[in-house]
């Protein structure tokens, strides 16, 4: 390899191996390209020689500041030393980790580099974004449109116009925020029940009966999540934690997710929406963006922070402080939301002739009851004890939306018409599936 290849590499002891690599995971989930290979020091000799050698392919170098880390040599002077050295071009990101701020805040000062972050102070979600915010070169941040495009539809649904440019007069939204109580109520007042046939025959198939939907779908109700566990039933629209108007709707399945969907695209009497909810590759891009454009981080203080380890989701955010750079808030931390289902096909082991149907449900973002640094934003639903029916107090869902750009005005057509990715794949995904109710 010759040049920057990489965008960031990681150097850690040894003993930190499992924190390096869950900061991989989201680096490159969030469109970083990092370096691989073994970038463990096991002696105060191999500091020197592994960041050297990783700034040969990779301009920015993570290096993960611990009581493991400061042990590899007699003297934290010399490790500091090294860490100062001056490298023209290249950028050291230092991060406290498994090691309380207090005891080492003598040592921030004797850096020449700011610490980005301490995972004992913040999330794994905070930390990322603000090592986005030194290693995303300004070039790729000067390709997002700096308008956010926000609309207002059917039940109060606010929208935000994703950067994509439009395909077939089709361009893409998502919820600004996950749906909440007030419009989920909305729904429960006026939902006709023809509406259950149109989920079965276009999601389900003969898989699940009409008697079982009538008994899912319903006020809302579950099992309440606290300390990571499931408790007794719980009914959140009686609890004065989780029943505000603007708080996010929770204890709801995917089957009741999906009525709800069905429901604005049967009260429309216009083509210009056509709602789903999100699908999981679509989440991913509204959360991370592409590999080329990645800078959807949140600006300052990220929505996993604020609800850390809580008691309860938040309401809503219309504020600016939990909204990426998209203008979508609550988008980790708050609670888990449901996404569009999928089917793949697979070999029968038996018969070269046949396939296998199986149905793939993720749930993406987060609840308030878990840390977001030990588990992914993404869950496959067969992981959950309900699968598809499982209604919990940290589970709600968003929406998406195919908007025709015929109806909208010409300056937001031709912001959408500026963009440098295209909406196509998003688009085909959900005319594919040819759901009867669009």
């Amino acid at each position: 390899m010759e040049g920057s290849s990489y965008d960031i590499f990681i150097c850690y002891a040894k003993e930190d191996k499992s924190f390096a690599e869950r900061l991989t995971y989201f680096l490159e989930e969030a469109g970083l390209k990092v370096l691989p290979g073994n970038m463990e020091i096991h002696s105060a000799v191999e500091v020197e020689s592994k960041i050297a050698a990783g700034f040969e392919h990779a301009p920015s170098c993570i290096a993960v500041l611990s009581r493991s880390f400061f042990a590899k040599s007699t003297t934290t002077e010399s490790l500091l030393a090294i860490l100062n050295r001056k490298r023209p071009g290249k950028t050291l990101v230092p991060i406290w980790h498994d090691i309380p701020h207090r005891d080492v805040e003598e040592l921030v000062s004797l850096l020449n580099e700011t610490p980005i972050a301490s995972s004992e102070q913040h999330s794994l979600d905070r930390i990322i974004d603000n090592i986005l915010k030194v290693v995303v070169s300004h070039d790729k941040k000067k390709s997002i449109p700096s308008g956010i495009i926000e609309l207002t539809s059917i039940n109060n649904t606010n929208l935000v116009m994703l950067p994509l440019s439009p395909y077939n007069d089709w361009a893409v939204a998502i919820g600004q925020h996950p749906v909440t109580n007030k419009q989920y109520g909305n729904f429960l007042k006026n939902v006709k029940h023809d509406v259950f046939d149109a989920i079965i025959h276009n999601h389900f198939s003969e898989k699940i009966t009409g008697h079982t939907l009538d008994n899912n779908f319903h006020t809302p109700c579950g099992k309440l999540m606290e300390d990571g566990k499931e408790h007794e039933l719980f009914f959140p629209l009686k609890d004065d934690r989780f029943n505000r108007p603007d708080g996010p709707v929770v204890c709801v399945s995917l089957i009741e997710a999906l009525g709800y969907v069905s429901w604005l695209n049967s009260v429309l009497n216009f083509t210009g929406f056509i709602f789903t909810l999100v699908s999981p590759e679509l989440w991913r891009y509204a959360a991370f963006g592409t590999k080329e454009h990645n800078t959807y981080a949140i600006d300052d203080i990220t929505q996993a922070e604020l609800v850390h380890r809580a008691t309860h989701p938040l309401p809503v955010s219309q504020s600016a402080e939990r909204k990426n750079l998209l203008g979508l808030s609550d988008m980790f931390g708050n609670v888990w939301e449901w996404c569009e289902p999928d089917v793949i096909y697979t070999d029968d082991e038996h018969d070269e002739y046949l396939t296998h149907e199986k149905r793939v449900v993720e749930i993406a973002g987060g609840g308030y009851p878990y840390d977001l640094s030990l588990i992914s934003p993404f869950l496959d639903a067969e992981m959950l004890e309900g699968d598809l029916f499982t209604k919990r107090s940290d589970l709600g869902f968003r929406i998406a939306a195919l908007v025709n750009v015929k109806n909208l005005q010409p300056k937001i057509k031709e912001q959408l018409m500026a963009a440098d990715d295209s909406a196509s794949k998003y688009v085909e995904y959900y005319f594919n599936r040819n759901y009867k109710y669009y």
